[in-house]
């Protein structure tokens, strides 16, 4: 386990099957992981990201997609 920083600057813990997966976003603010570039337990692991606060969730006419929560003043 591993703990990250959320928006609002809450700390949250992650496994270490949800760090790998959020090493695919290499620390950048923009880029966005669409789901149909993820596997099912890779989807499983995204939503239950996104329920934490660790991941964004977003649909454009491309698709669902997630994306790293920060703060963005």
């Amino acid at each position: 386990m591993r703990s990250v920083l959320t928006l609002g600057g809450i700390e949250t813990f992650i496994s270490i099957y949800e760090g790998d997966l959020l090493a695919r976003f290499e620390m950048d603010e923009d880029k966005k992981i669409f789901s149909k570039e993820l596997d099912e337990r890779q989807i499983e692991l995204a939503e239950g990201m996104a329920l934490k606060g660790v991941l964004e969730v977003s649909e454009n006419n491309e698709g669902k997609y997630y994306y790293l929560n920060v703060n963005r003043f």
